[in-house]
């Protein structure tokens, strides 16, 4: 017995060991890159810097950004844009509060005084993809007690398209609920003391409003349909009560506090608005490909007829709603965070539930078809493109080598691009650029205030000519006309990047290199 359980201490060490290592390595890796990062991951380094600094959760990048997107603008062509009067922000910096209720990033900022934002962000967002996947193998491995058929269902988890996907993308709060979600329905599915229970759910409640709403299902729902254990009256009761308590939360801060335009179109609110989205382009054909993608974790679940209940409802908005098509394929963003660890939880269940009385081989069989299903879908998304090629998937551990061996990474680039312009100034440039120059100059999303600005720092091709016959105006024509010169003052080859200025500004033909 003695053996037993210094064996299992070491394998549990072990366990830790290399979940240590590999978060290290791919956060360290990843946040070398640098220049993958986005507006969002802008947004949230000023958010956290701003609530680390006492002021709130503001971001100027999130005001100028959302302006973007929220006049409409984003779907509209430079070319009509140069030629229309557009609308600044009316307030900035913006609350980001205000959008989406993420008190959690107050939790989080007391950490800055060991992290640069960037790298602190990316670590915590490592930490809740990686903790996921464990967490995944080990309901497993506990309802089960056979060590392979947990590690094949963890990395089966770990290839599938939200996680493989999703790991690589921006930070996003929304991201942490892999994790939290999936522990709130552990320690609801096997009745754990109340006091776990109360204090997962605190901390789901303080990830965002949306969280709470999910939190507040799991916590109504499985009581009455989906425990393992049978859960006294009074637990039960609890455990319903606090998920009353947080669906309220939701629909009161939603209601009083959130200023967010998508919370009125992304559900279709009557007959003829489904009818409506049914005719968007790839609508119908991305909701196959959602239910495609989930199919096997899904199937897992249905086992019990029980346990499938909580997974669909939670998969339904991504299912039905729309903001673009993103919710349903676009697995690099944050929107596939909230039905899919409820959804793997029970998948986990209700494959153990298949297993765990078969011999040991049927046993490898059976995990080894899930987890070969599962790296066949993702390589599918690979192929049409729904996912990043293998070359974006091993970059961080390139990044993390470059690093170990001082060889030049992304931080070198993004001090070139720094470099390019002069601290203060005001400079207009695309999402890729603003996550570049963000707390160096003041910024806008191009060609917003471009009555204003001192400098654009676009792509080098952008500003060039139209193709003879085409009837839009000359992008580099319509800058002109703004006041800018479309010879570059700088350029930044590694990015395709270059830096104009005003007309009467000097011109350069310096390129700057990275060394």
């Amino acid at each position: 017995m003695k053996v037993m359980s210094k064996k299992i201490v070491f394998t549990k060490l072990l366990i830790f060991v290399f979940f240590l290592i590999s978060v290290v390595v791919f956060a360290l890796g990843k946040d070398a890159i640098q220049f993958d990062r986005m507006g969002d991951a802008a947004i949230f380094e000023q958010v956290i810097e701003s609530a680390h600094a006492g002021k709130g959760g503001y971001s100027a990048v999130f005001a100028a950004t959302q302006n973007f997107i929220d006049r409409g603008y984003a779907s509209i062509s430079y070319s009509r844009l140069l030629q229309e009067q557009l609308i600044p922000a009316p307030v900035s910096p913006r609350d980001m509060m205000h959008f989406h209720a993420y008190w959690l990033m107050f939790l989080i900022s007391p950490l800055l005084y060991f992290f640069s934002s960037s790298l602190l962000l990316v670590t915590v967002q490592t930490v809740a993809y990686g903790g996921f996947v464990l967490m995944s193998g080990l309901l497993v491995f506990r309802q089960t007690q056979r060590a392979i058929p947990a590690v094949i269902f963890g990395t089966a988890v770990l290839v599938s398209p939200v996680v493989l996907g999703g790991v690589l993308g921006q930070f996003y709060p929304d991201r942490l609920f892999l994790v939290l979600g999936f522990i709130l329905c552990w320690v609801v599915y096997f009745g754990h003391h109340s006091l776990k229970v109360v204090a997962v759910s605190v901390f789901v409640a303080l990830l965002n409003e949306r969280a709470a709403l999910i939190g507040g299902f799991v916590l109504v729902i499985m009581p009455l349909f989906s425990t393992e254990s049978r859960l006294d009256s009074r637990q039960k009761h609890l455990f319903i009560g606090l998920g009353v308590m947080l669906l309220a939360y939701a629909w009161l801060v939603r209601k009083l506090w959130i200023n967010n335009f998508y919370y009125q179109h992304f559900l279709p609110d009557s007959f003829e608005s489904i009818k409506v989205l049914l005719g968007y382009p790839g609508y119908v054909e991305n909701g196959i490909t959602f239910l495609v993608v989930n199919a096997i974790f899904l199937g897992l679940a249905c086992i019990n007829w029980r346990w499938v209940i909580l997974p669909i409802i939670v998969m339904a908005p991504n299912l039905l709603g729309n903001i673009g098509g993103a919710e349903k394929t676009g697995w690099l963003t944050h929107y596939h965070s909230y039905y899919f660890p409820i959804v793997v939880f029970f998948a986990g269940i209700g494959f153990s539930r298949l297993i765990e009385k078969r011999e040991k081989i049927w046993q490898i069989f059976l995990a080894g078809l899930v987890f070969v299903g599962i790296f066949l879908i993702s390589r599918w998304q690979i192929g049409v493109g729904h996912l990043p090629g293998p070359s974006f998937l091993v970059q961080p551990i390139q990044m993390f080598r470059s690093r170990i061996e001082g060889a030049p990474t992304g931080y070198e680039i993004r001090k070139e691009a720094i470099a390019m312009v002069p601290a203060g100034s005001f400079v207009l440039a695309e999402e890729g650029g603003i996550a570049l120059l963000v707390n160096h100059v003041r910024l806008d999303r191009f060609p917003v205030n471009i009555d204003r600005a001192d400098y654009l720092f676009l792509g080098c091709n952008l500003l060039a000519e139209q193709p003879n016959g085409s009837s839009a105006p000359a992008i580099g024509s319509l800058v002109r006309e703004k006041g800018f010169s479309t010879v570059p003052l700088k350029q930044l080859p590694a990015l395709g990047l270059c830096l104009y200025g005003r007309q009467s500004s000097p011109v350069s033909t310096e390129t700057v290199l990275v060394k």
